[in-house]
């Protein structure tokens, strides 16, 4: 082999154990208890993370984390900011926020795998406000309020005796079972789906997505759905009321359990026997549809 061979032969290794070497040491572990008020309210931020909530009978948070970076190929660099959790207690409240964890990778044929879980067991009593950017965030058992803002990623809540939330997700999916109260639901670019629900008070705003929509009406209860560019569908399980569609490019009806009390190009007023809820709904381009 001649000189030259020799010397992209030995390179070659060299960026192999680059690599090999760069890629251990990199998993991050914590298993902790924490103290929280019964009625205090835990604050959560991560990132592309998958977070499993879970309220409990316990009287303390239970915080299990675990991330790992896997990374094949051959680079000459591999940067890892130290990474952590950090947790606050103060005044019977939790904070828990990420810290740290970029990556910088130079080389060639680089792969990075991320496994990032957060899994939470709480008090079913608390309050929660979760942060996310990317996230899979899975709620179950919370019966204090719930607020959940997440840019892009999905968001599933269930088995939630709350009467308070407030959700918002720019590019996203968010799921809704069960529920009262009052509800504030915004989606950018996603949709919004809502289930089995029993509310007093409905706000969801989708700008380019749909709204899906199952739940009882209270008399006198207020219901609000917005859409620029999207659908929406409403379906009423008890109760009833008089239903308002306002629409510029698009049209509104209704199943036929429903009356239509009046109609023009623009606008329809259905109602409803069985309550005194007011529903009002408006499209700028799209369509929107009322059950029973």
């Amino acid at each position: 082999m001649s000189k030259q061979g020799w010397m992209w032969l030995l390179v070659g290794f060299l960026l192999l154990a680059a690599g090999v070497v760069g890629a251990e040491d990199n998993d991050y572990d914590l298993d902790e208890v924490y103290s929280i008020q019964k009625d205090g309210t835990l604050s959560l931020s991560t990132e592309d993370a998958e977070v499993i909530l879970r309220g409990t009978d316990r009287k303390d948070v239970h915080l299990v984390v675990h991330r790992e970076i896997n990374v094949t190929g051959t680079f000459t660099k591999f940067e890892q900011e130290p990474f952590s959790m950090e947790v606050e207690e103060s005044n019977g409240n939790l904070m828990i926020r990420e810290s740290g964890g970029s990556v910088s990778i130079s080389g060639m044929f680089i792969s990075v795998e991320e496994i990032y879980t957060v899994e939470v067991e709480v008090p079913n009593s608390i309050n929660i406000r979760l942060y996310g950017e990317d996230d899979a965030i899975d709620i179950q058992g919370i019966n204090g309020k719930i607020a959940v803002k997440c840019e892009d990623g999905e968001v599933k809540i269930a088995n939630c005796d709350s009467d308070e939330f407030d959700l918002e997700i720019e590019d996203g999916e968010l799921v809704l079972r069960g529920g009262r109260g009052t509800l504030n639901a915004f989606a950018e670019d996603g949709e919004i789906t809502v289930l089995a629900g029993n509310y007093n008070t409905i706000e969801a705003d989708v700008e380019d997505g749909e709204i899906e929509i199952e739940t009882s009406l209270a008399d006198n209860g207020e219901y609000m759905l917005r859409a620029d560019d999207g659908e929406i569908t409403f379906r009423v399980t008890e109760g009833g009321g008089d239903f308002h569609v306002r629409f510029d490019d698009g049209r509104g009806r209704a199943s036929r359990a429903f009356e239509t009390v009046e109609e023009d190009d623009n606008y329809r007023h259905f109602r409803l026997k069985g309550g005194s809820a007011v529903v009002r709904a408006k499209v700028s381009d799209g369509d929107v549809k009322f059950e029973k």
